[in-house]
């Protein structure tokens, strides 16, 4: 792998691209061995896709605790298998008299925590196999329920049969499930005509490369894109040590670990910074004389 290509690239996929495809083609294009990405869109999607490459790959389940922000266009009156705009129709209905009031009422119920159950057609995996591969296969089962948030839920448009809408919720929530769930609300059924993610935490398409660029940047030019690890979580508390301390704690020296002076509260989790690198992340314990820490990764 090429020398300081550990980090993320911000890229917005263009609908009807698949997120392996589009992590595979950055790889040929940065020529490097280990990648992957922060969380997949669907293939009919676009938007905001994390590539995570070299030591970047360490970064996901960290990732996972950042909030979501999607532009979605729900189609009222049409369900499919799929609950999206590329799947078999399966039920039509005629849409009930609702306007902008009833519209409002639903979303503010729809906001804080909720239990949603994900769509059959998704990567979760029963007993090894993906449930998307089961449904071709005309296998029958169920998905548990998952527990999400809802932390804001907005109106954008109301055009009937069509609502245009903007939510920021937690990592984990089904955008077409939450499609479906507004349509039983408001007295009808539902599909997504359109998603398109716009920001995980503090990283916005707006900053993203143009899937379609990928190939035609410079490489020189998709390497000064890469967030380097250090900026990566900018949420996390910092501290800066000497690579003599470094070279301890990557070691495994929890007595090293407890001499660092923090001011970490419980299940704090905190950056070590050597030489301006991003050298590991360390969270607060509870112990009997006050606080511990542990490695929860080494970069």
């Amino acid at each position: 792998m090429a020398k300081d290509c550990d980090g993320i690239l911000l890229i917005d996929k263009r609908e009807d691209e698949r997120s392996t495809g589009v992590v595979e083609r950055v790889k040929k294009a940065l020529k490097v061995r280990k990648i992957g990405h922060g969380g997949a869109l669907d293939p009919f999607a676009s938007g905001l896709l994390l590539i995570l490459l070299g030591k970047g790959t360490k970064l996901f389940p960290f990732l996972l605790e950042y909030p979501k922000e999607y532009l979605f266009t729900l189609r009222l009156g049409i369900e499919t298998d799929t609950l999206d705009c590329k799947g078999r129709v399966i039920d039509e209905k005629p849409i009930p008299s609702i306007d902008k009031d009833d519209i409002e009422k639903v979303l503010d119920y729809m906001k804080g925590e909720q239990v949603q159950i994900p769509p059959l057609f998704s990567a979760i995996k029963i007993n090894g196999e993906r449930a998307y591969r089961l449904v071709r296969k005309g296998r029958q089962f169920e998905l548990r329920e998952r527990h999400i948030s809802i932390y804001d839920l907005k109106l954008i448009r109301w055009y009937s049969p069509t609502l245009s809408l903007w939510v920021r919720c937690s990592s984990g929530t089904y955008i077409r499930a939450l499609g479906r769930d507004i349509a039983k609300r408001l007295g009808s059924i539902g599909h997504l005509i359109s998603l398109r993610r716009i920001s995980i935490g503090p990283f916005n398409v707006q900053h993203a490369i143009d899937s379609l660029d990928i190939e035609r940047m410079e490489q020189s030019h998709l390497r000064e894109r890469i967030i380097p690890l250090r900026r990566s979580l900018p949420h996390l508390e910092e501290i800066k040590i000497s690579q003599d301390l470094a070279d301890k704690i990557i070691s495994g020296n929890q007595a090293a670990l407890n001499r660092l002076t923090l001011k970490a509260q419980r299940d704090d989790k905190v950056k070590l910074i050597s030489n301006d690198r991003l050298i590991g992340i360390i969270r607060a314990i509870p112990a009997s004389k006050g606080i511990t820490y542990s490695i929860m990764r080494i970069f």
